[in-house]
């Protein structure tokens, strides 16, 4: 009885991976974000009103918290990047329990955030007018698109292969965009990280 039970078992999870899997081989890819995501903080970093406004507090890097077993440690503070207005200027949502006031939309510096802690998935583009992506690292390559101001892009790298992902100053990234897949290099000096 039981071999039987487990027999069904195994055939009905192999029948569903199977669907599921067909389902999302079909489904869309998600486009990259340009705004709507979370980034953590490089330093304390200051918030404004507006953009070259009054200073209004400080949005801490890293807060005193618990961890799942209760013990008291700093953890790492996160923003959401709601659009950047400019290469220096951000407008995000944060919380911050000093003040009892929670998700408080401000702007900061752009300098102030970071698309990674202790990795390198992501990249920010920076420059107001956007970034071109490329087919190879030079300038001299084919444009594939042109990745918008403040989009987080995954930074591309092979399955398999221990690889850099930065040649010569260029970072290889992904871009998904309308549901299309790019894959090229952006220049380093134009993306943060």
């Amino acid at each position: 009885m039981k071999i039987r039970f487990v027999t069904v078992v195994i055939i009905f999870s192999m029948f569903l991976s199977a669907f599921v899997g067909s389902s999302f081989a079909s489904a869309k890819m998600k486009d990259s974000p340009n705004k709507n995501y979370y980034v953590k903080l490089a330093q304390n970093a200051p918030y404004y009103d507006r953009p070259n406004g009054k200073k209004q507090g400080i949005i801490k890097k890293e807060f005193k918290g618990k961890d799942s077993e209760g013990n008291e440690q700093y953890m790492t503070n996160s923003v959401k990047v709601i659009q950047y207005t400019s290469e220096k200027w951000v407008k995000v949502q944060f919380s911050n329990k000093k003040s009892g006031k929670s998700k408080q939309i401000k702007f900061i510096k752009s300098d102030n955030i970071r698309a990674n802690f202790y990795s390198l998935d992501y990249v920010i583009i920076a420059p107001q007018t956007g970034v071109n992506l490329r087919a190879s690292n030079t300038v001299k390559s084919k444009i594939l698109t042109t990745i918008p101001m403040g989009a987080l892009v995954e930074v591309y790298y092979k399955s398999n292969c221990v690889e850099s992902p930065i040649k010569d100053k260029w970072v290889h990234v992904q871009y998904i965009k309308n549901n299309k897949k790019y894959i090229g290099y952006v220049y380093e000096g134009l993306v943060k990280y």
